[in-house]
């Protein structure tokens, strides 16, 4: 086993006497100390580092969800920008249409009295 001296598994298996399981005494003790040892520490472990990835997912999923925000207010505001843009532009188009319509109709107008 190399865990335990030849003399202490000796001793065990002394002590147990008539041992009726498929291993040998002091495969036993190992073994529930090795489970033992097992629940405690990587149990508590495990725990922790589920802890601890949870709360990393958590900060990396606020903090998605904030760029996300950010992205969605530059995108409407990027939206709403160019709505304005290109209102200003139609109305621009339109006035100018609507000036050279205007002195059209005066200039015909004012040469009909003619």
């Amino acid at each position: 086993m190399g865990i335990i001296t030849k003399q202490i598994k000796t001793e065990i298996n002394k002590s147990f006497g008539k041992y009726k399981e498929k291993h040998n005494p002091s495969c036993y003790i190992l073994h529930k100390l090795n489970m033992k040892l097992q629940e405690e520490v990587c149990n508590t472990q495990c725990k922790q580092i589920t802890e601890t990835r949870n709360e990393d997912e958590e900060k990396s999923q606020t903090k998605g969800k904030q760029a996300q925000e950010n992205e969605d207010k530059n995108m409407q505001k990027q939206d709403e920008e160019g709505v304005k843009r290109r209102a200003k532009e139609k109305i621009e188009i339109w006035s100018t249409i609507y000036q050279l319509q205007s002195i059209s109709n005066n200039h015909q107008y004012h040469s009909d009295e003619i």
